[in-house]
């Protein structure tokens, strides 16, 4: 069921106009089972022969961003309800040190949610800053509602009548309200968006605008993990520990249907977009995942937050991306093509340095690691000019269920993306990048291949596989790439 109705209901404090925020999430489809056979290694592989892309220098919050203290907006005040008559109509309370929570559901449904906020609040502390406590002994607080009967809520008083109807899940500064939903962790992830709301409405004074807003809910609410040692604000290693969520499946389909958005689609975005458009949440999660994890973006992601209430925060965000925005735009189409559960983002990051030429009957031999993502050679390549590729070597994909070994032809027993595990494939980084990246066309090459580029550009290798399951590979092949005609006119 899609969000069918979406409000603004203004919250006046100190003069600042807070959104209430409805957000409905949109049900998500069914997740795919993993029939994949393998999960990634917790330890990575030895680091690969090319360079990896630079990472950035870390910005310090204390010296480029204002404190939470000169952002913050007054906390409202939690509801007071009389629980004893609530206790009668079977709505029970639940307290942690961060939640206060009123729900019909039977124990112990739900009764496992304070703790999880527990674990998920000093993430959003160092995300956004601490909110300012009226108390310096009192935590920081935040009223909930998780509800089987809608009715029994509304009632009982503990459901405003200015609300609409929502389908999930809504929000207002100090409090929020969660429909019960088919998994627990759906409900829980449904809960914790909201919580992620309420706690940029007490640190920062407002949420900036919609893909920022949503995404950043819809990403710190992803979790995954045992109780105790909860992993917020990455992507899920398999749909198994994420049922009932589908973001990733909701940008695959959009992928596979020619439908996809790029970064400057998503902060685009208009609240109303999210109105009964689930996949918006879906690319907005995925924009801010992206930002929040590439080596080269993270750390300047993590300041946008400063911004949420200056109306220019868009224009602010494309300044400080600025030198690299070119860059930033065609790796998020690569990402959002090839995205997949555990997705490595250090493994998977492009170095964009442009390559060099060889001149007819020149050889140049490059490695390509079996466990990164798109390599550059270093080589720049010609339109119409041919070029051979020859591979050589071994190397082994996945550790389990058992080890395979192969060579650049690849392995017939599974394929991806409609080609063999294992098989060598190119691409072409064109000099004169269009709107679509040039990268997205996958050359196959295998052991052995003559190319004529259709573009000029810098050439790229891989070894094909699942992006998100690079790190139980081991080894590398060996390329000899010859220009072997020049291209027309020379």
């Amino acid at each position: 069921m899609l969000f069918r109705r979406w409000f603004w209901v203004f919250f006046s404090v100190a003069g600042i106009g807070l959104p209430a925020c409805d957000r409905g999430h949109g049900e998500p489809s069914a997740t795919q089972s993993n029939a994949l056979g393998r999960a990634p290694q917790a330890e990575p592989a030895s680091p690969p022969r090319a360079d990896p892309p630079p990472r950035e220098a870390p910005l310090s919050h204390a010296s480029n961003a204002p404190s939470p203290r000169s952002l913050a907006a007054p906390r409202p005040s939690l509801p007071q309800y009389d629980e004893a008559a609530l206790r009668e109509r079977g709505i029970r309370k639940v307290s942690g040190r961060h939640l206060v929570l009123y729900t019909d559901l039977p124990v112990p449904v739900a009764d496992g949610a304070p703790r999880l906020l527990d674990q998920l609040y000093p993430v959003l502390a160092d995300r956004f800053g601490a909110p300012t406590p009226h108390d310096k002994d009192a935590p920081w607080r935040v009223a909930g509602h998780v509800m089987a009967d809608r009715e029994l809520f509304r009632e009982m008083g503990l459901l405003p009548g200015d609300l609409p109807d929502f389908p999930a899940g809504i929000s207002r500064p100090g409090v929020f309200w969660v429909l019960d939903q088919e998994t627990d962790y759906y409900r829980d992830h449904l809960l914790l968006h909201e919580v992620t709301h309420c706690f940029m409405d007490s640190s920062l004074g407002g949420r900036g605008p919609a893909w920022f807003a949503e995404g950043n809910a819809e990403l710190l609410a992803t979790h995954f993990g045992s109780d105790g040692q909860m992993q917020f604000g990455r992507v899920p290693p398999s749909p198994d520990e994420v049922e009932r969520w589908g973001r990733i499946e909701m940008v695959q389909r959009d992928v596979a249907n020619g439908q996809v958005l790029t970064a400057d689609d998503v902060m685009s975005l208009a609240y109303s977009r999210f109105d009964d458009d689930a996949t918006a949440y879906a690319w907005s999660w995925a924009l801010c995942a992206f930002l929040d994890a590439h080596p080269r973006y993270l750390a300047r992601f993590r300041q946008l937050h400063r911004w949420v209430r200056e109306p220019d925060f868009n224009e602010r965000t494309r300044t400080v991306y600025a030198e690299d925005w070119a860059e930033l735009a065609e790796e998020f189409q690569l990402f959002a093509a090839n995205l997949t559960y555990g997705y490595e983002f250090e493994r998977c990051a492009v170095d964009f340095r442009p390559g060099t030429s060889i001149s007819k009957g020149e050889r140049r031999e490059v490695v390509v690691a079996s466990d990164r993502g798109w390599q550059n050679t270093g080589l720049h390549v010609e339109a119409e000019a041919r070029y051979t590729l020859a591979a050589s070597g071994r190397f082994s994909i996945a550790d389990e269920p058992r080890v395979w070994h192969s060579e650049a032809g690849g392995l017939s027993y599974r394929y991806v993306q409609g080609r063999p595990i294992g098989r060598l494939v190119a691409s072409i980084h064109g000099d004169q990048p269009a709107g679509r990246s040039s990268m997205l066309d996958v050359i196959d090459v295998g052991p052995s291949s003559t190319l004529t580029p259709e573009r000029d550009g810098t050439l790229y290798l891989r070894i094909n596989d699942d992006w998100g399951q690079l790190s139980d590979n081991r080894g590398e092949v060996r390329v000899r790439i010859e220009q072997v005609a020049a291209e027309r006119g020379r």
